[in-house]
């Protein structure tokens, strides 16, 4: 089992953005991967679906689209919108983009961690999105 845990965040909702990913093997209990990853001038929402974005691509990357994955974010957004009943107002097209890359995980779930609750995994990948995030203001949009 593939744990992913995922966070976005906005310096100024629109502003700076960073995605953090933290991927870590839960049957050997290894990180296999950590990743601040500076965004560019976006919103919070789409931080939080890129984050999303960038951790799938990561893992087909890593051959890991087959194994059984866990996605773990404190955006209800995210979960909600990627669960059967729930339809995207905004962000369609960055929607579609990840829909298109879910058919490529078979086993993959959604899971909702309270967030700022000290879950290390989503402690980290708050912190790295914070700090990818602060790496780019000052920088025009």
């Amino acid at each position: 089992m593939i744990e992913v845990y995922i966070d976005g965040s906005s310096k100024g909702n629109p502003g700076p953005g960073g995605a953090g990913i933290v991927i870590q093997d839960k049957v050997t209990n290894e990180t296999i991967g950590i990743h601040g990853i500076p965004l560019g001038y976006v919103t919070n929402n789409q931080a939080e679906f890129l984050a999303l974005k960038h951790a799938l691509i990561e893992l087909k990357n890593r051959r890991l689209s087959c194994d059984p994955v866990n996605i773990l974010t404190d955006s209800r957004l995210v979960v909600g919108v990627f669960s059967p009943n729930w339809k995207a107002r905004a962000n369609l097209e960055l929607v579609m983009e990840i829909r298109d890359l879910l058919k490529e995980f078979p086993k993959l779930t959604f899971a909702y961690v309270r967030g700022h609750n000290g879950n290390h995994g989503n402690e980290l990948a708050d912190s790295l999105a914070q700090e990818a995030a602060e790496s780019q203001k000052g920088n025009p949009g």
